[in-house]
């Protein structure tokens, strides 16, 4: 497919050729994501069974703005409600308004945290968080360690780790 068959916001242009639209799609979104989070109280914690999908498809073309917002709905419709006063969740809770706007600041940085030449600043900032938490923790200089997404991650590298010690 040729670029300029693509929608106008398929693509972030870094010459700002595209900015009154990628503003106005941002807004969109960002107002559907506010009201979504702005009236979790009035939704269950839970979803109901009929916000899930029956069949999901790929289209052979690009879907248009307005039908990717109307999937966004319902997937958010779709979504656990952590937000909720009633939610009991024992892992998840709400997100902090720093957690989200840090996603989509990493998001659009796009860094990949697979070598410190991909994402320098992120790389280095991961150690010296480490250290930190090391040296919070009395554990003293010698500590070190990798973030992780969550537990079930965290458990498989020390397993590994683990396995690649003793064999």
């Amino acid at each position: 497919m040729q670029r300029s068959q693509l929608p106008k916001t398929a693509f972030i242009d870094p010459l700002g050729g595209n900015r009154a639209e990628i503003e106005q799609l941002f807004q969109q979104v960002l107002e559907l994501v506010l009201n979504h989070l702005h009236n979790a109280g009035d939704r269950s914690p839970l979803p109901s069974a009929s916000s899930f999908p029956n069949k999901i498809t790929i289209p052979d073309t690009p879907l248009a703005e307005n039908e990717i917002v109307e999937q966004l709905q319902s997937i958010l419709a779709g979504a656990m409600n952590a937000a909720n006063p009633a939610f009991i969740g024992h892992m998840d809770s709400i997100p902090t308004t720093f957690s989200i706007l840090g996603e989509a600041i990493a998001a659009a940085i796009n860094n990949n945290m697979l070598s410190l030449e991909m994402s320098p600043i992120f790389s280095r900032l991961e150690s010296h968080l480490l250290a930190e938490l090391a040296a919070l923790s009395g554990l003293g200089t010698p500590s070190g360690g990798v973030l992780f997404s969550g537990g079930s991650l965290a458990n498989l590298q020390a397993l590994a780790v683990a396995r690649n010690v003793k064999f």
